[in-house]
């Protein structure tokens, strides 16, 4: 019913904030199912405030934090099929590596590899401030993949 549906949103929103799951990572699990339950503008709004919440932690997993809460908005846009929000959300969203990711693969599925060489040459610079040379490495073998096309 959809009385339950609602409790058990509120649920998932409310229940990973309490002291004892602090230092424990149950929390995405949580929006995860709020997410498939997210299906009013009001609950989308909820999930995302609540996202928001834990993307903004201080700690040494704060991107990682980010890249969850932009994986689980990416899902709610796509599985209430609204997808008008999709493409702003990405772009907004391409500091995060694992959002320029899922750009260079749409890019490359529509065969707009200028916009591809400008995403990895960007993410490139980015990954070098932020120290993560697998990530550099990551984009250059794209860019690699680009070459091989071009002869």
């Amino acid at each position: 019913p959809p009385e339950n549906q609602e409790a058990f949103f509120r649920y998932c929103l409310e229940e990973p904030q309490r002291e004892n799951y602090e230092g424990w990572d149950f929390q995405w699990e949580f929006m995860e199912i709020a997410a498939y339950l997210a299906n009013t503008p009001e609950r989308e709004q909820q999930l995302f405030a609540t996202l928001d919440t834990f993307a903004k932690s201080d700690d040494y997993s704060s991107s990682y934090n980010q890249e969850r809460a932009a994986h689980i908005k990416l899902f709610v846009f796509d599985w209430h099929r609204n997808k008008k929000a999709i493409e702003p959300f990405l772009q907004a969203n391409l500091k995060l590596d694992a959002i320029r990711k899922i750009v260079i693969e749409k890019r490359l599925k529509e065969k707009r590899f200028a916009e591809v060489r400008q995403l990895c040459e960007k993410g490139i610079r980015l990954a070098k401030i932020r120290g993560n040379p697998g990530t550099v490495e990551d984009y250059q073998k794209v860019l690699l993949g680009l070459d091989k096309r071009s002869k």
